[in-house]
């Protein structure tokens, strides 16, 4: 039988998502418009009071009761819970995180959709997840997503900086080589 969706569940759902967010102070929150499309909010990280530009997504769901919970184990937090109609674009280009609450109890679960990874040789992924189990959403929890965030953006720029010349170590800019050998040349020429 389909559970019939009370109007007021959704826009509770993302004010219960922004009170577990706005916990932190170093994360900058912002509602989506058209936020029906798989993305409800867009969490910068800021370090030193400063915005980094790195960015995590998060789409929020509700649920009516927590009696829709299966726990994965008895000593687990985790739980398995049946999300649909996900909207979840392929071409996301960062992490993405889908937060589900119950509304009989206020406690939230989350997942990653597209979790942020490094493969064996330690370049950033973003691996898609489609496996309906939870984890419970608390501070800690808030914490890993924000360190798993930072860190993959931490591997992506290592990486990016691994395969430039310009950010490699004894590397100079082509003009400054040949400024050197030109003043080089000038000061032969005095002599």
């Amino acid at each position: 039988m389909e559970e019939k969706k009370i109007w007021y569940l959704d826009e509770r759902a993302e004010r219960l998502a922004i009170v577990y967010l706005s916990r932190r102070d170093d994360l900058v929150i912002t509602r989506q418009p058209g936020s029906d499309y798989g993305l409800d909010f867009l969490v910068g990280l800021v370090k030193d009071g400063e915005y980094t530009g790195r960015v995590f997504g998060v789409e929020v769901k509700a649920k009516k009761s927590h009696q829709q919970i299966q726990p994965v184990s008895r000593d687990a937090d985790e739980i398995r819970l049946d999300v649909k109609n996900l909207s979840v674009h392929q071409d996301i280009p960062f992490p993405l995180c889908l937060f589900v609450f119950t509304m009989d109890d206020d406690e939230g679960y989350y997942r990653w959709i597209k979790q942020p990874a490094c493969n064996g040789a330690g370049e950033a992924q973003l691996l898609f997840n489609d496996d309906n189990t939870f984890k419970r959403l608390n501070n800690e929890a808030i914490d890993d997503i924000v360190t798993a965030t930072s860190d993959w953006y931490e591997n992506k720029l290592q990486a990016s900086d691994e395969h430039n010349p310009r950010t490699q170590k004894n590397h100079r800019p082509r003009h400054d080589r040949n400024e050197k050998a030109r003043r080089k040349d000038r000061h032969a020429h005095r002599v």
